[in-house]
């Protein structure tokens, strides 16, 4: 399997199995993050991202020296690469985009 459909499942069954918050969808999240950068709605959409992975149940693994402005751009790439999950809770969306693209080292290294 190459590594786009790799990563398509992984975001895919993450989104699905992670319960709901009923806050934002990705649609809307999307719309936020596609204003101008200068925006207060790109503002909402950055602090959205921040907030969630700050204030998360689910253990998210960001490596060392990773950037807010790389956790939103993975989260953007997300809600632009995969139209099919744009219904779903936007909370769920960015856990699952963070833990895919970051995923925890779990083999004790």
């Amino acid at each position: 399997m190459n590594r786009a459909w790799a990563r398509a499942a992984a975001v895919a069954i993450a989104v699905a199995a992670a319960p709901a918050s009923h806050g934002h969808t990705g649609n809307e999240l999307k719309e936020f993050a596609e204003a101008a950068a200068d925006s207060t709605d790109y503002a909402y959409f950055a602090g959205y991202v921040t907030g969630v992975i700050n204030s998360s149940d689910f253990e998210m693994c960001l490596p060392p020296g990773a950037t807010r402005r790389q956790a939103w751009e993975i989260v953007l790439k997300t809600l632009r690469g995969y139209p099919e999950i744009l219904h779903q809770d936007a909370a769920t969306i960015v856990v699952a985009s963070i833990s895919v693209a970051w995923p925890c080292n779990t083999d004790g290294d």
